[in-house]
């Protein structure tokens, strides 16, 4: 082999798998809502998953970690890996991942203090993450149901909240219901149609 096609077999396997890593990363983040959105804050970025079943997980990590997930849980055998939030149901429901960004969650120094520690100097959350309620509306009855919110948690890095919600039954048993994402002091963040 001349020292050109050495070359150029060099360059592709590092090329070849950085191209493919890039384009994995787009599609994985092009996600659209699955839920339309009928109104929505201006002040706050919205982001919604859904999954189905019995055993919930959401990956929160970056898309490059998304991809090794897997793989990474399964060679390590760590029953909580990190970037990920679960939770259990005993019956077949819903889990509505409401991801919430606004630039006031990442001040850390605000909803944090330094604690001395045998190690150094440690930073630690003050009070709690901030909550939304997640409320669904009957189009038939008018009735509204707030949902549990099984889990949360506040990246400082991402400037997020994201927070688990547990939707009993299947989205196609609330087919036309409006599910309203709100804080704790009733301001709307975003309202979806189920549809």
């Amino acid at each position: 082999m001349s020292a050109y096609r050495r070359f150029l077999f060099r360059c592709g396997l590092v090329v070849v798998p950085v191209v493919v890593v890039g384009a994995l990363a787009l599609l994985w983040s092009s996600h659209p809502s699955p839920l339309p959105i009928v109104s929505s804050n201006a002040r706050f970025g919205v982001t919604l998953r859904c999954t189905f079943g019995t055993n919930h997980v959401h990956f929160y990590g970056g898309p490059l970690d998304g991809l090794l997930d897997p793989a990474i849980t399964r060679l390590s055998r760590n029953p909580n890996p990190p970037n990920r939030l679960s939770f259990d149901t005993a019956d077949p429901s819903t889990a509505l991942w409401v991801r919430v960004t606004h630039p006031d969650y990442g001040n850390v120094a605000a909803r944090s203090v330094v604690v001395a520690t045998p190690t150094g100097p440690a930073r630690y959350p003050i009070g709690d993450i901030p909550r939304f309620r997640a409320l669904l509306r009957s189009p038939s009855t008018g009735a509204e149901t707030t949902l549990e919110r099984k889990t949360g948690i506040q990246q400082f890095n991402k400037r997020c909240v994201i927070s688990g919600f547990s939707l009993p039954g299947s989205l196609e048993t609330h087919r036309g219901s409006v599910l309203r994402i709100e804080s704790t002091n009733g301001e709307e963040v975003v309202t979806f149609r189920i549809p």
